[in-house]
Parts: C-alpha cells; structure tokens; sequence
C-alpha cells in the first residue's frame, strides 16, 4: 500500500515538472486574466477540458505582428461521440475582445490548427487566451449561448507566439498615426505594411494609418502612388493634407489590387501629410482616414479597407526657376552744345584793289573789223 502511495506521488510529482516546463498557464479562477502567464515568442503547449482557459500575456512595440499558431489535438473516451472546439483569443490590456479564431477536433479527426495574426499599431500588451471557444467566447465576454464545446476528452495543444518586424519605410519603426509620431520622408519609394480595416479582414491588427511629414517649396509639382504588394488581394487609401489639417485629395481603391494615385502643386512653401490608410469614415461630402482628428466633424457612414504591405513611391518635381534677363546697358546720352554762330568775316577795306573800265573806242573798231570779215566771206562764195 505504500509502496503504490510512493509511487502516485512520485508520478504527480513528475507531471508537475512537466506542466512547468512547457510553459501551461491555467486559470484557477474564473478570471483567467488575473492568472495570466507573462511569455515572450516561442513555444508553449498545455491542454484544457470544457471548462478550463490557460491565459498569457505579451508585450508587443508598434510596428510589430503578433502572429500565433495554435496545433491541437484530443484523445478520444467514447469514439465517435467525441470533439473539441478550440478557441484562440487576442485580447486588449483593457480586457476587450480584439480577434479570435476556432478550430474542429473529432474522434475520426483528431488534429487541427488555425492561425491567429495581430498587428500593432502602438506599444501594448496583450492577452492570449486559448481553451474552449464556448467557454471563452460566452463564459468570459457574454457572447452567443452557452454550450458545451469539448465532449468526453481532454484537448492538448501547442501554441507557438512569434513577434514579426513589420517597419515602415526602413525605418525601423512604424509610421505613427499622428503628425507627431510621423515618418519624415523625401522623394523616394518605401515599404510599409497596414492592418485591416476591419479584423473580419485579411491582416487583423490596429495599425490603420501611416503618416509620412514631406516638405515642399512653392511650385513644387508632387506625384504619389501606391501600389499593394499581394496582387489582387490588398486594398490601401491615400490622403494628403496641408499643414493647417485640412484635405488637399484622397483617392480610394475601387477595388482589391488596385492602384491609387494623387497628385498636387504646392501654393507655397509647408510641411505636407502623405497618409496610407485602411479606415475611412464619411462625413459629407468627404472620405476621411478614421480615426480621425475630433475637428473633422461626425462621423455619419464608415469603410473598411483590406490593407497588407505596400509600396509607396513618391517624386516632387522642383519648381521651374524662369531665368533671370541680363539687364541691358543704358546708353548715356552725349550733352549736345547749342551751335555757335559764325560771324563772316569782311575783308579790310584797304586791301581792296579798283578794277581796271574798259575803253569805248576799242570795244567798237573789234566789232567793226568783225563784221568786215563776215561779209568779205559772203562775198566770195557768190
């Protein structure tokens, strides 16, 4: 008999190492939070009946996914009248439901995994709860009816936890979603990444909005494209605002896979926001990223984007300087002198010698003699 007692406690013994060593984290209250295991990435397995939550709780930075994989299996008591709904939950350091996801396990099925990703858009902790959908989902937050998810077994699985970089324009750090928490860029082209719009979506997580600070001069033609990375699947907004806050254009995907585009000609020298969002909300007659500056009004319909990594390109052509004209030289105008008068200069009275008169009587016997001659000629043609 002490032989067996011995032997019991040295197995109880045994599986207490065990349970410590792979990292099982059970609630022994009905508030699982109270009793969460602080873990960093790696891997951590443990198992639950119906009623049973094992509870974690992780410290992530922005700009980094939370990414968890859970793998589970259940040893059948009463094949086929045996299954298992697992559950993996994400949960906010405020205690509210974040994201979660389920999985099947039967006595002729007995594995499965689901996958479970969050994106950070700010430094946070975070609550992970795995055990029986039901008793989490109902049990905890009051959701759907109460049910008995796991029958006549007991479910064991092993969660692996990753922390995945997921930086925005090679920064090494996320685009904040404020002016002051903004990326500072030029022209240039950058990676980023987005959570969805909503976590029914592709990429879950709280990462909504990537703002970029871009400073222009007067005249300065800026162009801005993006482009998603996942052809065909991903989905992000482009919005630019001036530096009072107010919209200079936005431009929405009109569907997943497509590109967008803006375009804008500086009226002067500001510091602009080049934003990249899945979150609009609308506020007629505009789209504008949510969430939003207070001052933007209310909010009267939403939209929710996919989101995912993308690639934005930006090019900011200078302003055309007109040359400058060389300044033509003004000739100086010469003084003209008023002309002077000349006065003519008479000769001396002195100097003047009289002109010799021509006698009457020679000028006669020359005309005379002439006259002779003429009719001597006369005469002796006849």
């Amino acid at each position: 008999m002490n032989k067996k007692i011995s032997l019991l406690l040295i197995g109880l013994v045994f599986l207490n190492i065990i349970a410590v060593n792979v990292g099982i984290a059970k609630a022994e209250s009905k508030n699982p939070f109270e009793s969460a295991l602080e873990i960093k990435p790696g891997t951590y397995t443990g198992e639950f009946t119906y009623s049973d939550i094992n509870s974690y709780f992780i410290r992530v930075k922005a700009g980094y996914e939370l990414q968890i994989k859970g793998d589970f299996s259940i040893s059948a008591v009463k094949f086929p009248y045996t299954y298992a709904w697992p559950g993996i939950f994400i949960i906010s350091e405020d205690r509210e439901e974040l994201v979660k996801t389920r999985t099947h396990c039967t006595g002729d099925k007995p594995y499965s995994s689901s996958k479970l990703p969050w994106l950070s858009g700010q430094d946070c902790a975070y609550y992970i709860l795995v055990g029986s959908y039901n008793a989490i989902n109902h049990g905890i937050f009051g959701n759907g009816v109460k049910r008995t998810d796991i029958k006549n077994c007991i479910c064991s699985y092993s969660l692996k936890v990753s922390l995945i970089k997921r930086e925005d324009a090679n920064s090494g750090r996320d685009a904040g979603d404020t002016r002051d928490t903004a990326l500072e860029i030029s022209s240039g082209t950058y990676k980023g990444f987005l959570a969805s719009g909503s976590e029914v979506l592709g990429y879950p997580g709280n990462d909504w909005i990537d703002i970029y600070i871009l400073k222009l001069k007067r005249g300065d033609k800026l162009s801005v494209k993006i482009t998603p990375e996942i052809d065909g699947d991903g989905e992000v907004c482009l919005l630019l605002l001036n530096q009072d806050g107010d919209e200079i254009t936005h431009t929405l995907p009109k569907n997943r896979g497509a590109i967008v585009r803006a375009s804008w000609t500086a009226p002067s020298t500001q510091e602009i926001s080049v934003i990249a969002g899945t979150r609009f909300k609308y506020d007629s007659p505009r789209w504008m990223i949510y969430p939003y500056p207070p001052w933007w009004g209310i909010v009267i319909t939403h939209k929710n984007f996919e989101g995912g990594p993308y690639t934005l390109e930006v090019r900011v052509e200078p302003a055309r300087t007109p040359p400058t004209p060389t300044p033509t030289p003004t000739p100086t105008p010469t003084p003209i002198s008023p002309p002077i008068e000349e006065t003519p200069t008479l000769p001396p009275t002195s100097a003047r010698t009289p002109e010799p008169v021509p006698t009457p009587a020679f000028e006669a016997a020359f005309a005379i003699a002439g006259l002779l001659g003429v009719a001597y000629l006369l005469r002796r043609r006849k």
